[in-house]
């Protein structure tokens, strides 16, 4: 069953949102005040719908994600990435919670509007709701390929573990994965393997699979263990 999002705020981060949301062919309902944002996003075929409106009316909001007696929210993740306006913002966050979107993601601009929403929305182990803050992401990002450029995309899925997609360390090429016992010295548990010249991912690796230059492998492992499987011996 495919989730309805309701994404309030047409910028950069707004856009690339919605070309990511439009390929999964998700059902998204886009709302800014400004008549150009909202003609591109009809022009591209963003969105299922695309209104220009003002998010901070609450009888507006009402009307275009509840039901018809307005009772009940029929959207079930609200995105706010309105950009500088950060009154605006708050605003909007505030009435999404309120008319009952159950999640809510919000970007923010800088650390004091971040804590603002903080107060406002259940994050980290009081709920669903999160805080995006594209220029620490970015950051860190960056400062990751700097300091680790085998690793190609990491995710924390706790506070110990991550997922990885990386290149492997010279150290393994040409060795089997049965022979690397990668789980045993790094516990490292591998979901699966891309070939540099296949643009598919082999999910049900053999253990005689040999590890070759141009890999991608894609693993979950401790966060502590990540430089030690990178160090080239």
């Amino acid at each position: 069953m495919k989730k309805q999002f309701v994404v309030v705020g047409v910028g950069r981060f707004g856009s690339a949102l919605l070309e990511n949301l439009a390929q999964c062919a998700q059902q998204v309902l886009v709302i800014d005040s400004n008549e150009k944002n909202i003609q591109m996003v009809n022009d591209n075929r963003l969105a299922t719908l695309a209104v220009v409106a003002d998010a901070t009316n609450e009888n507006v909001m009402r009307s275009l994600i509840c039901s018809k007696d307005r009772s009940k929210c029929e959207y079930d993740v609200g995105v706010v990435c309105i950009g500088e306006n950060i009154e605006a913002s708050i605003l909007v966050t505030v009435l999404l919670k309120e008319i009952g979107v159950r999640k809510v993601i919000a970007k923010v601009t800088n650390d004091l509007h971040g804590k603002v929403l903080e107060k406002i929305l259940l994050v980290g182990a009081k709920g669903e709701d999160e805080i995006i803050y594209p220029y620490k992401d970015i950051a860190e990002l960056v400062a990751t390929k700097l300091v680790r450029p085998n690793i190609q995309e990491e995710i924390n899925l706790s506070a110990n573990h991550k997922f990885v997609r990386v290149s492997p360390p010279k150290k393994i090429i040409g060795k089997s994965l049965v022979d690397l016992n990668l789980r045993k010295f790094y516990e490292i548990n591998v979901i699966g393997i891309k070939s540099a010249n296949n643009d598919n991912v082999d999910f049900s690796v053999k253990p005689g699979r040999i590890i070759e230059t141009g890999d991608t492998i894609l693993a979950v492992m401790p966060s502590n263990m990540i430089d030690k499987f990178l160090k080239e011996d």
